[in-house]
């Protein structure tokens, strides 16, 4: 219920003021240059909610319908009219804190942007289009009638809306005499100046001269002195005044054409609008500020958690809280009395540290925090910790927050006490770790050297001192990766000692060692120091070469080794001859085949050989 009564009165009072904008309109007569009902439906749906838009609608249907049109461009209208409201309602809730809006100058001026020149192009558009679609405005006219919708609806949103917002906060206002003096003499200023404006008293000289500008400093004042509220009643009052002067022929818009005379006076009044309302905002913020500052000063002398004192440019104190009294000794009477601040209560060592922090507050309006001293009423001396700060407002003052440092003299002397001792520890300590990591780096090497010899271990041969077959997988691999980056062929060989078994069942084991390790040393003799020579089994052996220009091929090779197996033999003394069975394979840089796999290439290769001399040995 109370929601319907709401949509009817928002109706009713849309169509009475509808009804008074279009007694205004001369280019249309569903245009007027001064179109109260926009700010009115703005203002009613910041305040009540979006919930009210069917009352815009039906008000501005019914004032359209009683005017001129028929029921379908009543409508349009109507809808254009509607949503210009919820249009502009949204923008200001969503982007400038909806209601309080004007609580700040960043949202006036979104205000501006968004609801009164934004939102309006929707229902001058919408409204324009619809009078010429219905044959009630010619095409031709069409500019003429959407600036004029325009510029009304924006006068709207500036002048009536804020005074209906402002004025309906829930806000406590006491009018204070001084407020009351203030408040009459703005308006008697406006009613003065209004008549030199825009009465006409000055006569047609005065025409050529921008005398309109002479409101702006009452306006101005307003702001400044009384509040929104205020400042949003005084442009309220000059845009009548300016409003009905206009009509009658007086004040310096006054041209040919009522409506020109008319935007010319709404584009000012928009602009001293969003100007006065943004310097009210400015004001506001800043006694909110100072409000909000003297608060916590007030707060914290209060709270008695640290002494403070307030004091002036030479030093004598005129407040203190209870705390810092109670730690000179003093009573609130001596206060009262004068007898704190000044030289007397800093010893005479201290004053030079004094000059030199208000050279800083002059400076900066800071400084670093002192460590200092007091006397306390009975003489004693109380160290303490002062900080300062430089207040401006609402008079020069200096704000001194001042802790009792006498624990933290004797923490600081305790403390130093400690350092010594540590640092004495630390010496000795220091020279303990240097001895310890003298021994640790010692340490560290001997581990060193234990891990290169397992390792070497791990990748040897014990009996001839070559690799064993895990050192040749691992070294004969880089090697065959180190000769496809160089793109040089590879070469595998592989040996099997001849009659091993023979050897160690006619002369012993130890013997078969000897030809082990005859055939090892034959070998390194024949290769070169970059080839890599393995024993890989008991009595097999293998060899990587990466070839070069001079011995290209395993030709080279094997008569070297051929002339040094002969050579051993005819000079040995042997009871028996070393013979070595070969399995060759040569692998080129652009092949993919693995270590794994040429070895298994030379194995066939070296089984192939061994039959052959076993067949020639068996049929001579």
């Amino acid at each position: 219920m109370r929601k319907l009564i709401r949509i009817l009165i928002l109706t009713l009072i849309y169509v009475v003021a509808g009804k008074i904008g279009l007694r205004l309109a001369f280019v249309n007569a569903s245009a007027t240059a001064v179109w109260p009902p926009t700010g009115i439906a703005l203002a009613a749906l910041l305040v009540f909610g979006y919930e009210l838009w069917p009352g815009i609608f039906l008000g501005a249907f019914i004032v359209n319908l009683s005017t001129a049109g028929t029921i379908l461009t009543s409508i349009g209208i109507a809808t254009g009219n509607t949503l210009e409201a919820v249009s502009a309602a949204f923008l200001v809730n969503q982007f400038a804190h909806g209601r309080d809006v004007f609580d700040y100058p960043s949202d006036i001026f979104k205000y501006t942007v968004l609801a009164a020149l934004g939102s309006t192009m929707v229902a001058a558009t919408i409204g324009t289009t619809t009078l010429a679609l219905g044959g009630f405005a010619r095409w031709a006219n069409y500019g003429p009638i959407w600036l004029t919708w325009w510029l009304g609806d924006a006068g709207g949103d500036f002048i009536f809306a804020p005074l209906l917002i402002l004025w309906s906060a829930r806000r406590p206002f006491r009018w204070s005499y001084q407020q009351l003096g203030e408040s009459g003499l703005v308006v008697l200023a406006l009613a003065f100046l209004g008549k030199i404006v825009f009465g006409g008293i000055l006569g047609p000289h005065a025409a050529p001269y921008p005398l309109e500008f002479l409101c702006f400093p009452v306006i101005v004042w307003a702001a400044f002195r009384l509040g929104r509220r205020q400042t949003a009643t005084a442009a309220f009052l000059l845009s009548a005044m300016a409003i009905w002067a206009t009509l009658n022929g007086h004040g310096p818009f006054v041209r040919a054409s009522p409506n020109n005379s008319l935007l010319l006076l709404q584009v000012y009044l928009g602009v001293t609008c969003a100007m006065s309302l943004a310097v009210a905002a400015v004001v506001s913020e800043r006694k909110h500020q100072l409000l909000a500052s003297e608060k916590r000063y007030q707060q914290l002398l209060k709270s008695n958690i640290v002494g403070t004192m307030v004091v002036d440019w030479e030093g004598r104190v005129f407040d203190a809280n209870d705390a810092f009294l109670t730690m000179l000794g003093y009573t609130r009477e001596d206060l009262t009395n004068g007898l704190l601040g000044g030289d007397k209560m800093t010893p005479q060592e201290y004053h030079v540290m004094d000059e030199w922090a208000r050279e800083k507050l002059k400076e900066s309006g800071h400084c670093p925090p002192l460590e200092k001293e007091y006397f306390r009423k009975d003489g004693t001396r109380v160290p303490v910790l002062v900080g300062v700060v430089f207040h401006e407002e609402p008079e020069k003052h200096l704000v001194c927050l001042v802790v009792d440092a006498s624990d933290r003299r004797k923490a600081m002397d305790a403390l130093r006490t400690a350092y010594d001792e540590m640092e004495t520890r630390v010496q000795q300590r220091t020279q303990e770790l240097a001895t310890a990591n003298q021994e640790l780096t010692r340490e560290v090497e001997r581990r060193r050297r234990a891990e290169a010899a397992l390792q070497s271990l791990a990748i040897t041969d014990s009996l001839t001192g070559l690799y064993n077959r895990r050192g040749f997988m691992t070294l004969a691999g880089q090697l065959l990766k180190q000769g496809r980056r160089a793109e040089h062929p590879f070469l595998l060989f592989l040996f099997d000692l001849d009659g091993l078994k023979l050897i160690n069942d006619t002369h012993g084991h130890l013997e078969g060692d000897h030809a082990i390790n005859a055939t090892a040393a034959i070998l390194k003799d024949t290769f070169r120091a970059s080839d890599v020579i393995a024993r890989i089994g008991g009595d097999e052996f293998a060899v990587a070469v990466l070839e070069d220009r001079e011995e290209a091929g395993e030709r080279p090779f094997l008569n070297r080794l051929k002339q040094k197996m002969d050579d051993f033999n005819a000079h040995a003394h042997k009871k028996y001859a070393l013979g070595l069975s070969v399995g060759t394979t040569e692998l080129d840089p652009h092949d993919r085949l693995s270590i794994e796999g040429l070895l298994a290439q030379a194995d066939a290769k070296l089984y192939d050989q061994k039959r052959e001399k076993k067949t020639r040995i068996i049929n001579p």
